[in-house]
């Protein structure tokens, strides 16, 4: 009995250690703040590195005392759907760092008991570089189709001239061979 004890003790805290050694190795921003209050309980470290914050000024502080929201209401709609639903995926926001650069989030969340207690578990992916890219890219298929439209109407342009200069020279041949028929009738 004392061994399967043991085991589910060393089981219990081998989980432990892998869920610490995940939390804080993803790329993925993970914090686990309460339920319904909002405080934060944990943050992982590629969040404090992200937002440039110290663990110490986060731990026991809401996001809204931080001022991380960019949009505020933002939170209690995704609170409102993990209390609806159980979890959140692919919730775009938008958050302040420390040093008030503005990062766009997608974000998956869901509720878990932890401590007797109602948490929010939440795992961000910072797409704020990906969006820059986007919208460049968007800006620049815009400038290209501008471009292409401008030549297509330069082209137009010159096929029209082209045009009028063939008929010009058709009819300048055919007064020129009218002429010369005359000539040669004479």
């Amino acid at each position: 009995m004392a061994d399967s004890a043991y085991i589910a003790l060393n089981s219990l805290e081998e989980s432990q250690e892998l869920f610490h050694k995940a939390f804080n190795a993803s790329p993925g921003l993970f914090a686990i703040s309460n339920l319904n209050t909002g405080e934060h309980y944990a943050v992982s470290e590629r969040w404090l590195t992200t937002f440039g914050y110290e663990r110490q000024e986060v731990i026991g502080r809401t996001s809204l005392e931080l001022g991380l929201w960019v949009d505020p209401d933002d939170r209690t709609r995704l609170v409102d759907e993990v209390r609806a639903t159980g979890r959140v995926k692919d919730f775009p926001s938008r958050f302040y760092a420390k040093n008030s650069k503005i990062h766009d989030f997608l974000i998956s969340a869901e509720s878990v008991r932890i401590d007797g207690q109602s948490r929010l578990l939440i795992v961000a992916h910072d797409v704020t570089e990906l969006n820059r890219a986007r919208r460049q890219l968007e800006m620049a298929n815009e400038n290209l189709a501008t471009q292409i439209k401008e030549r297509t109407a330069q082209l137009m342009q010159e096929i029209e001239e082209r045009r009028w200069t063939e008929e010009e020279l058709k009819r300048a041949l055919a007064n020129a061979e009218a002429s010369n028929e005359a000539k040669s009738e004479f």
